[in-house]
């Protein structure tokens, strides 16, 4: 599992990708908006995290 910080500008989205690795994300500020084929949108807000299976495609947007 690699480790990283990912910050987004308002509006900004991190295009469509799977993750080599489990993927797991604590917002900061904001909102992040995460969409997964199939599944209902889910939004994360500040203070709140989610958690991702290595290979899922997603697409994250901060708001």
């Amino acid at each position: 599992m690699g480790m990283g910080i990912a910050e987004f500008p308002p509006n900004a989205s991190k295009p469509r990708h799977e993750a080599t690795g489990p993927e797991v994300a604590y917002v900061l500020e904001g909102e992040v908006t995460v969409r997964v084929d199939g599944q209902p949108t889910q939004v994360v807000r500040a203070g709140e995290s989610y958690r991702m299976p290595a290979g899922v495609a997603h697409v994250a947007t901060r708001h």
